[in-house]
Order: structure tokens, then C-alpha cells, then sequence
């Protein structure tokens, strides 16, 4: 069964896309900018075991901006407030980039609301990209809020990569709270520093971490198989 729900949050609503009817739910959360297609390359062999919730973050795919600022906690708050309008039951996750990111704050801010997250080319901090990466960023940054002024989708653009150079602030002693099992994905030519890849691993109790060979940030859409085999093997391992 496939369907497009909106859940009603106090100033705007999230839209949520619904893939198959398996008994173990997985919520999936994008990166900035993006909408739920950049799960489009694993969606199809996952939906086979579970059924999937894909949802297209606030301000993102057809989910409007809404009153409130533009936040990765506020986005995470968002997360919670849809998993539990759904009656979902201990869900894994499975975020990308800035999905990565509200992954990390869900598992701090609410224990056991997930039962096993892949937490995927995710930073603590802007100073966790790559320096090249971070410049480029904050050029574009400084260019769309110079812009929006006068153009909506320049404004827009600001909004988000505002998040990319100013968000999020995660101390890593914070991930030491986390009860809840995280694989760590990334690649190896990420754009997220290697070693800061490592920080988020060695902070996590009990993390798992696997870094991909030969792949740059967009680890589902280049690696599929070999991100599908991690996965799969990761949620269906006994603790």
C-alpha cells in the first residue's frame, strides 16, 4: 500500500509517504534540501520486509515552511510529534545528512522511542564538514540571504543553508546518553571529516560504524547494495 499522509503540526504539516504494509515500520528522514526520493535506490528492496515512512522535512518536498524558524531541533521535535501521531510502535530510522542530525537529537531527547537507528554522513557541528566544503557553503549562504530579498526561492535556499553553516551544536559528551543501538554509515570521500565520523562512533555506547570505499557523501544512491546488505543485517541482529 502506498499513500501520501499530512500529520497537523501547530503551525504547519508534515508530509509523510507510506511504501508497503510490513509488520516492522522504518521512518526515513532526507538531507537538506531534499525530499524523500533520495531513498528512492533502497526504498524498493526495504519495503519488501517492512513498511516505510518517509517523510519530507519541514520546508522540504511538499512540506511547507510553517511560522517557527528553521531548526534541527524543531525538525526533530517534528519527527516525534509524527511518530506518535502515527501510533508508530519502536520504528528503526534511517537518516541521511540533516536526517542523520535529527536522528542523533531524537536518540538523546527521547530514549527508546526508536528501536535501531543508521544514522548516515551526519555532523555534530559545522566545524565536523570538510574546510573546503564548510567555505563553499558559507559563500552560498551569504549569497541566497543577499538575494532572498528580492526572491523567494533564494530565501528559501537561505533558509537551508543557514542550518548547513550555523546548525547543529551537538556535544559530543551528549551522545554518551543514547541507549538505543546506531549504525554509522559513511563515506569514505564524505564530506563529513573522517575523523569527526569517528567522534560520533566512539561517543555513541555500543555504536556500530562502517565506512563505504570509494564513495563520496550520497552513500544510498551510489552504494545501494552494499548500504542495503549493512542495514539488513544490522536491524535483524540480536542484541
Amino acid at each position: 500500500m502506498n499513500e501520501t499522509l499530512f500529520v497537523p503540526l501547530s503551525d504547519t504539516s508534515l508530509c509523510c509517504h507510506v511504501f508497503g504494509s510490513g509488520d516492522k515500520d522504518i521512518v526515513m528522514v532526507h538531507g537538506n534540501g531534499e525530499d524523500y526520493t533520495v531513498f528512492q535506490q533502497i526504498i524498493p528492496d526495504l519495503v519488501k520486509d517492512y513498511r516505510i515512512i518517509a517523510i519530507d522535512s519541514r520546508g522540504h518536498g511538499l512540506s511547507p515552511f510553517g511560522r517557527k524558524r528553521l531548526t534541527y531541533n524543531r525538525m526533530a521535535e517534528d519527527t516525534f510529534y509524527a511518530i506518535k501521531m502515527l501510533r508508530l510502535n519502536k520504528p528503526h530510522f534511517i537518516g541521511f545528512s540533516d536526517g542523520g542530525i535529527i536522528g542523533l537529537i531524537l536518540a538523546v531527547n527521547y530514549p527508546h522511542l526508536i528501536d535501531r537507528y543508521v544514522i548516515c554522513g551526519a555532523n555534530l557541528n559545522p566545524m565536523g564538514l570538510k574546510n573546503k566544503v564548510l567555505a563553499t557553503l558559507n559563500k552560498d549562504y551569504l549569497k541566497y540571504l543577499s538575494k532572498g530579498v528580492f526572491s523567494d526561492e533564494d530565501y528559501k535556499n537561505a533558509r537551508h543553508y543557514r542550518l548547513m553553516v550555523q546548525e547543529p551544536m551537538i556535544l559530543p559528551k551528549s551522545l554518551g546518553k543514547i541507549q538505543d543501538p546506531v549504525l554509522i554509515l559513511a563515506g569514505d570521500r564524505d564530506i563529513v571529516k573522517e575523523s569527526h565520523t569517528n567522534l560520533i562512533a566512539r561517543s555513541i555506547p555500543n555504536s556500530h560504524i562502517h565506512i563505504v570505499e570509494d564513495c563520496g557523501h550520497f552513500v544510498f544512491n551510489k552504494k545501494p547494495e552494499e548500504a542495503l546488505k549493512v542495514i539488513h543485517k544490522f536491524f535483524t541482529e540480536k542484541r
